[in-house]
């Protein structure tokens, strides 16, 4: 309970406004089950003088003394009252469903941007499977596990008054009637209770292991089918669908047999009260009234009791979701996913000079430091080239300098003030280009202009991006121009495309300075020439920082470091790095 009072936080202050709505709602139970008591002691016991209060009350009442007007008024009433009950529980479940699935979206947001504002560093440390599972499983199952807990607590508060209401009436029927519940909730909840929270458990899992095998078999297809190992993933897929199927099987079966049994219990209650109450008194006909109201009352009670049960093992099998999405909804309010500098933006917008004076970062995996003692600047208009065998720490350096990762000693400074303080306002002016480009399943046009609504799209800005960008022969190709669903990732265009469409966008968000991560890599000579020509005609307007394995796209760079190990073991132009004598360290 604790975990979900985390979930529903300041909502939680709504909670005694909808127990009062119970409250109030349980009171038309009440009456309902009187009047059918009253309404069965009318017809098996006409004189008002043998009935009950209520038969005398209605008696005097009456415009006239024929026992017929009683029959037909009361059973007037009773129906009236039933059908309030049935609008009033209608609404309830309104209420219940409005405030639960409101609260979905809420939560849901709230996660969704909280991951979004991960810092760099805890968000790898994290699959993608996982996100996901977070997102939308475990939010699915907090509402499921909230709308349990409202009609429990709805159904609670109606039993209570109606026991209550029994218990006054005949204490001894009321024992019998309470047993038989008991007897079948506790047992019932102690055999199945850990089978069914382990289930929950490797259903999660499981769920999580299909989420991963669909996206890896679909982002690899090409290599997975040249490979030919689509059954690798279609195995997996398989595997983890029938480990869900067998625990939805499992848990659906334990959640809906109470009702079966507790329909058996009813009549065996009814059937006891008879033999008791004729035991008793000896009068068979004398126990109508009685056996009429707990009748009706059980026949109320056994549904609640039905959902109860069934909904404490649906709650057990929920409960490794909740306690998943609890740890993530600690950690969030904790403060210990907010990004680097995220609660304060610079309102300077023109890029100057980026400084980093003796950096040193170290990833939490590793003793050896990832940077060491990293000192260098960019100004504005300049291009700088990184360059290094793998490992030597460029695009640790690019993180660090893009503010992804904060490292754990040094400075690093924007135009001259604290990256902390100036975060926003850097990355205002910086587009990121790397080998594999992030393209969305949508049009050409949406993707230059990523995260701009459709309809706030500047057509002129779009135009001038795709002129610069050398994009300007590939529209004619399309078959509906900009206007082309160019497929998930960009399935559809070619390498050297896919990067011009990452420099179209660059220049469409009017980004000031470019990090190009081995943007050219893997395309091949004669395109990769063409996209660095193109780079090359953006200097002095641009600022590039450049990590490239191919030397020769770094030609256009005022300067060049090199690094090893981590630090910084050469810096000069192209002729001095490239052509000069190597310097080791």
């Amino acid at each position: 309970m604790s975990e979900v009072l985390l979930g529903l936080g300041s909502q939680r202050r709504k909670l005694p406004w909808l127990l009062g709505l119970f409250s109030m709602v349980s009171v038309l139970d009440l009456i309902g089950i009187s009047l059918v008591g009253g309404y069965i002691s009318l017809l098996t016991q006409p004189d008002p003088k043998m009935g009950g209060l209520l038969q005398q009350w209605l008696s005097s009442v009456s415009w006239s003394r024929d026992n017929s007007a009683l029959v037909l008024g009361l059973g007037g009433l009773l129906v009236l009252v039933f059908l309030l009950k049935a609008i009033s529980a209608i609404f309830v479940n309104w209420i219940i469903l409005r405030f639960a699935n409101n609260h979905t979206v809420r939560l849901r947001s709230q996660i969704m941007h909280a991951f979004q504002h991960l810092s760099y560093i805890r968000y790898l440390q994290r699959s993608s499977s996982s996100y996901i599972q977070s997102v939308q499983n475990y939010v699915n199952q907090f509402t499921g596990t909230l709308i349990l807990l409202l009609r429990i607590m709805s159904e609670g508060i109606v039993a209570l008054a109606i026991l209550l209401l029994l218990a006054s009436v005949n204490f001894t029927a009321l024992i019998i009637l309470f047993c038989f519940g008991l007897v079948i909730f506790l047992g019932y909840d102690t055999s199945f209770r850990k089978r069914v929270m382990e289930a929950g458990r490797v259903g999660n899992l499981a769920n999580q292991g299909l989420i991963r095998a669909i996206q890896e078999g679909f982002s690899g297809l090409k290599e997975v089918r040249i490979l030919g190992k689509e059954n690798y993933f279609f195995d997996q897929v398989l595997e983890y669908s029938q480990a869900i199927s067998r625990v939805a099987t499992f848990t659906s079966v334990i959640a809906s047999s109470p009702r079966y049994l507790i329909e058996v219990a009813i009549v065996v209650f009814v059937v006891s009260l008879v033999g008791v109450t004729y035991v008793q008194t000896g009068d068979i006909e004398g126990s109508y009234p009685l056996v009429g109201m707990f009748g009706v009352a059980a026949l109320r009670l056994g549904p609640a009791v039905t959902m109860v049960i069934s909904s404490v093992v649906i709650l057990r099998n929920q409960r490794h979701g909740i306690a998943m999405l609890a740890i993530d909804l600690t950690e969030i309010r904790e403060k210990k996913t907010v990004i680097m500098g995220e609660g304060e933006s610079s309102n300077e917008t023109t890029f100057g000079k980026l400084e980093l004076q003796n950096v040193c970062f170290t990833y939490e995996s590793s003793i050896r430091p990832a940077l060491e003692n990293i000192s260098l600047e960019v100004v504005a208009g300049e291009s700088i080239g990184l360059i290094g065998v793998s490992g030597s720490g460029k695009t640790t350096l690019v993180d660090v300098m893009l503010g992804l990762l904060q490292p754990q000693s040094g400075k690093i400074l924007y135009n001259g003030g604290g990256m902390k303080e100036s975060l926003s306002g850097w990355r205002s002016n910086v587009a990121y280009l790397p080998q594999d480009v992030f393209l969305i399943d949508d049009s050409l046009r949406c993707n230059i202009a990523l995260g701009v609504p459709e309809n706030q799209i500047n057509e002129q800005a779009v135009s001038d991006a795709i002129e610069k960008a050398r994009l300007k022969e590939l529209i004619p190709e399309l078959a509906k121009g900009v206007d082309t669903m160019i497929g998930e990732r960009g399935v559809r265009l070619s390498g050297g495309q896919r990067q011009r469409v990452a420099l179209a966008r660059a220049l469409y968000h009017g980004r000031g300075v470019l990090v190009l991560d081995e943007a050219t890599s893997a395309l091949d000579n004669e395109t990769e020439r063409e996209i660095v020509a193109e780079i090359q005609e953006l200097k002095g307007e641009k600022t590039m920082i450049v990590i490239a394995h191919r030397l020769t796209t770094l030609q256009h760079c005022d300067r060049i470091y090199r690094l090893k190990k981590g630090k910084i073991i050469q810096t000069g132009t192209y002729d001095q790095v490239i052509h000069g004598p190597k310097i080791e360290s």
